[in-house]
């Protein structure tokens, strides 16, 4: 008489319970981890902005009612600034717009940010259409960006 564990209606019903368990609790390991990440992400993206206005010169955005507000000189100063910035806190972009008379108009941005965006203008002051569709969607969003 031969005997087999695979034959044994227990070993089966065991292992298919083992089996089950096993991917709910894979599951509840990676969306605990997906959960955890997208935190660590928030928390940076609001530590960056909050670190912003300590980079920025004094009443910055108050000074600015054109094109002509903020020297060339400054600028630049801003911006690598918020170069270096980008390198210490590993992130891809940081910039800060105001806005006027219902449109969006760029005040700083890193470079590598800039160069990221293809025909558009990286000029202080200039208007910035396409960041008024990324701001609505990331309101939108359960994260926002």
């Amino acid at each position: 008489m031969e005997s087999s564990v695979f034959k044994n209606p227990k070993f089966i019903i065991y292992f298919i319970i083992g089996l089950i368990l096993s991917f709910f609790i894979n599951f509840l390991g990676y969306y605990q981890n997906l959960n955890s990440e997208k935190e660590k992400l928030q928390d940076k993206l609001y530590l960056s902005a909050l670190s912003l206005k300590y980079v920025l010169p004094e009443n910055y955005h108050d000074r600015i009612h054109s094109q002509e507000s903020i020297s060339q000189e400054e600028y630049k100063e801003v911006n690598n600034k918020l170069n270096r910035m980008v390198n210490d806190l590993k992130v891809d972009a940081l910039y800060s717009l105001i806005e006027k008379e219902g449109k969006l108009f760029l005040t700083s941005s890193n470079i590598k940010s800039l160069d990221r965006l293809k025909g558009s203008s990286n000029q202080f002051f200039s208007e910035r259409k396409d960041f008024k569709d990324i701001i609505e969607d990331s309101a939108n969003q359960q994260f926002p960006l």
